[in-house]
């Protein structure tokens, strides 16, 4: 993997990079954070920078990128100095994107608004233009086999030998397919679990073993649930659990991360309107045993981020009733967050913020650390960015 691609994963089975320091919580860090203003870009889809578990923005080559519609299309876009500027149009179409980066290409999956075909894309970095390309054998984009009505959401991950799975829920059930190079045929339809509610919804993380993690909320059975594959057996493990003694601990809200070290993190939120907490982080350790670690008592949709140097934790979400996109960051190891929330999208002017969406990775470089922070307004006009130097 090209050493430039600011992302650790998906990585080839056994082979690990060094854990990073396990740093304790400094709270003074958190006051040192200053935010960059982008300009906005006009909304192009309904929620478009939901659904809560994709990603749409990442960093690589040494730029930021973003998939968002436009216009009836959808884009790529690259961020020059304080502007978003169009480079690739993906789709014909608006979507809600997920993306996943695989080595020095990166896979697009749209989940449209529409009743088109839930579709991928597949980018390459083309050094000469510094800048990505449609492969040329994926001049149009490969239609995946979801039956109508296709899901609100999707998200898209790689194990570690490349292959690609999707999943999403469907009329009660958590589905996955998965296909492999060059991604132009996919497996049937595979069933992780059956019963759960209409409006859950499941997500994908890659895992630094080359194992592809699937979480989803199970509101009927008031818990999260996952369920782990593996290639060296080419099969989904056992369901596993986190439930806290027959409390609605889930609601359809789902972030997921994971460090070097095979631990995952997930930013949820839950259904303890009464207990604490409200926006809470669930984390499976390596011999997996799940916690969860409180954030706050109100917002709703975070998505989280990881600092893997220091195993800083950030999750922004959306405050109540203010609407704001708020920001608090924790310590991966600890569990342990500070309480103090820092507001990085304010409401006002008409505007109330929805869909926060992050890159996965904090930015290090010599320059600092940097998180790239998006989220749309309620009325579906405006999608507001900032830079947060963490």
């Amino acid at each position: 993997m090209a050493s430039h691609v600011q992302r650790l994963y998906p990585v080839p089975k056994r082979d690990r990079t060094l854990s990073p320091i396990h740093l304790p919580f400094c709270r003074s860090q958190y006051k040192k954070m200053q935010i960059d203003t982008i300009s906005d870009l006009d909304g192009g889809l309904r929620d478009g920078s939901g659904e809560k578990p994709q990603r749409k923005v990442w960093h690589a080559y040494g730029r930021t990128w973003l998939v968002y519609p436009s216009d009836g299309l959808t884009y790529l876009w690259v961020l020059s100095k304080s502007e978003w500027r169009k480079k690739l149009c993906l789709f014909a179409f608006p979507v809600r994107a997920d993306i996943e980066i695989i080595g020095d290409r990166v896979a697009v999956l749209g989940v449209p608004a529409s009743m088109r075909p839930v579709s991928l894309r597949i980018l390459d970095f083309d050094t000469n233009e510094n800048s990505y390309r449609i492969l040329p054998q994926n001049a149009k984009e490969i239609a995946l086999p979801f039956a109508l009505p296709h899901p609100t959401t999707a998200t898209v991950a790689a194990d570690g030998d490349g292959r690609l799975f999707t999943c999403y829920t469907r009329e009660q059930q958590v589905c996955t397919t998965s296909s492999k190079w060059p991604y132009t045929s996919w497996s049937p339809i595979s069933v992780l679990y059956d019963g759960v509610r209409e409006d859950d919804i499941c997500a994908l993380q890659s895992m630094s073993d080359g194992s592809v993690v699937a979480v989803w909320s199970d509101q009927i059975a008031k818990r999260f649930s996952a369920r782990v594959f593996e290639p060296d057996t080419n099969s989904w493990g056992p369901i596993e659990s986190y439930e806290r003694c027959g409390m609605a601990v889930a609601d359809d809200h789902i972030s997921c991360v994971a460090d070097v070290d095979g631990n995952l993190y997930v930013a949820v939120k839950t259904s303890l309107e009464s207990q604490s907490p409200l926006i809470g982080l669930l984390k499976r350790s390596v011999s997996g045993e799940w916690t969860l670690s409180r954030v706050s008592d109100s917002g709703t949709r975070p998505v989280v981020s990881l600092n893997r140097t220091t195993q800083t934790i950030y999750i922004a979400y959306s405050s109540r009733p203010e609407h704001n996109i708020v920001l608090q960051q924790g310590n991966a190891v600890t569990g342990v967050f500070d309480p103090q929330v820092r507001t990085i999208i304010w409401a006002g002017g008409g505007k109330r913020w929805n869909n926060a969406t992050v890159a996965e990775e904090v930015v290090v470089d010599s320059e600092g650390s940097r998180l790239m922070l998006a989220a749309c307004s309620r009325d579906e006009t405006v999608l507001r960015s900032r830079i947060v130097n963490v």
